[in-house]
């Protein structure tokens, strides 16, 4: 069945550019997609339109019609590119599974077992501390030696052994042989996703697909690669003489209890690590790139969060996600970092699975759809100084209410979001289904990093760029840190 959009001739369609015969807007969004989408949303609105190749796709850039377009199951299909479909078992996992199908039993599983607040807690408690004493260690050695601290190689990888262990834990029977898998797994993953893009020129051209495509062709080698490396960690998480299905000590125990039961298969299993370890990396690990950026280039605002964290946490204890509510100064910092540089500009692609209306504008069958988060985040509508790294503006009001803009954003315990524009998590039924997961290891990662040491550029040619760099997510350009103990 084809999944090119059906136009209807007497609706209502969104405005937007008409685009160059067979190309559409792809080159006028070629370099910098989020920030020419951007100028384009300035000229037609909250809800555009723009033909990209032969595909029909639609920006909506307000958050409350964010909110009103993902909660429509017409909306909550994905709309798949090829490199999703290799990387992914052709959609099966959270991320990109069917909304109509195997979605809701995967969501089931991450929202009220994988994920749950209280094994998100349980998890950072067992796993997280360890990966962030390694990478303590490793910090500690650049500040004895004077060596640079590289963080686009460091943070990331120190991520994803943070997810590496909370998935599969740790065991004093575990061979060689696992924890040599575990590192083969950890390499993979970021191999992957540092060289991979989200769609090619042939998911919006569809005659390139007669071309070969060795870029797809490797992803489909790596994620089976992958595939076989998780197979062996969960055989061996499953056969751990500690290993108890009815109380699980890691991830892994939970998948393997759901292949007991029959509610998952060794694919579905797998599928689920894959999301897991791409969260990992996209929510927790760039982000955290960017804060130490921002705060390096920021001397002032670095030194009021120390201020506020030796205020609260004695020098000879880590800060804990119970040490939050004392420290709003520091909240504040992560919050406007989520804003400012919005690392998942548009989160993944919906689908128009059958026509709908959007914002009084008809959306077609067939039509790829994105919010537009990095717009809302960067909206005057919504901000003062968009433009500007202002933490004070997540800031509690002095009679203790929250900050207008996390009325129902990150950080918030709300079961929906009902309001509010900060929303670096997404919107709607296929909003990110880790943000528990990720608001903890960003905020011990931050905590634990500013309590300890202080960040500066390394040379001395002045302010690090804070240039954007578009791939699966939003990125700077590497750099290098001098680090110092406090």
């Amino acid at each position: 069945m084809s999944r090119q959009a059906t136009m209807p001739t007497t609706s209502k369609l969104p405005p937007g550019p008409r685009g160059l015969p067979v190309l559409g807007s792809l080159l006028s969004i070629a370099k910098a997609p989020h920030q020419d989408v951007a100028r384009i949303v300035r000229k037609y609105g909250d809800v555009c339109m723009l033909r990209m190749g032969s595909v029909p796709t639609v920006f909506i850039s307000h958050p409350d019609l964010m909110r009103e377009a993902f909660s429509k199951t017409e909306l909550s299909e994905r709309w798949l590119t090829g490199m999703m479909r290799a990387m992914s078992h052709d959609g099966i996992n959270l991320a990109l599974a069917n909304f109509h199908g195997a979605w809701k039993q995967f969501y089931d599983l991450f929202s009220e077992g994988l994920l749950s607040p209280e094994r998100s807690r349980l998890v950072s408690a067992l796993y997280i501390a360890g990966v962030l004493d390694d990478l303590v260690d490793q910090i500690d050695g650049l500040c004895d030696s004077g060596r640079p601290m590289e963080p686009h190689s460091m943070i990331p990888r120190g991520n994803l052994a943070m997810m590496a262990r909370s998935i599969f834990g740790k065991s004093p029977s575990d061979t060689d042989e696992f924890e040599r898998k575990l590192e083969d797994q950890i390499d993979a993953v970021f191999y992957a996703i540092g060289t991979f893009k989200g769609a090619g020129p042939e998911d919006y051209i569809p005659w390139l697909k007669r071309f070969p495509n060795g870029a797809v062709k490797e992803a489909v080698r790596q994620a089976e690669l992958m595939d076989g490396i998780v197979d062996f960690l969960l055989d061996g998480v499953g056969v751990r003489p500690e290993h108890d299905p009815n109380n699980p000590a890691c991830l892994a125990d939970i998948l393997l209890a759901g292949e007991k039961t029959g509610e998952l298969d060794r694919a579905s299993s797998c599928a689920l690590v894959s999301d897991l370890f791409g969260g990992g990396l996209d929510n927790i690990g760039h982000q955290v790139v960017w804060l130490l950026l921002l705060l390096a280039n920021r001397p002032r605002v670095q030194d009021r969060v120390y201020e506020e964290l030796a205020s609260v946490v004695p020098p000879d204890r880590a800060p804990g996600i119970e040490d939050k509510p004392s420290l709003p100064y520091l909240f504040g910092v992560i919050a406007e970092t989520m804003r400012y540089k919005t690392v998942n500009p548009f989160g993944l692609p919906h689908r128009a699975a059958q026509t709908c209306e959007v914002g009084g504008f008809t959306i077609p069958a067939g039509t790829q759809v994105l919010g537009n988060m990095y717009y809302v985040h960067h909206d005057e509508r919504f901000w003062d100084s968009p433009y500007d790294f202002i933490p004070e503006r997540f800031m509690p009001s002095p009679d203790g209410t929250p900050a207008p803009g996390l009325t129902a954003g990150a950080f918030i315990p709300l079961p929906t979001q009902t309001s509010g524009n900060f929303i670096p998590f997404g919107a709607g039924h296929r909003a990110c289904p880790d943000r528990g997961f990720s608001e903890i290891a960003i905020w011990l990662q931050a905590s634990r990093l500013l309590h300890r040491y202080r960040f500066e550029p390394y040379s001395n040619a002045g302010a690090l760029p804070e240039d954007e760099v578009f791939r699966l997510s939003v990125t700077s350009k590497p750099y290098s840190l001098k680090v110092s103990r406090r």
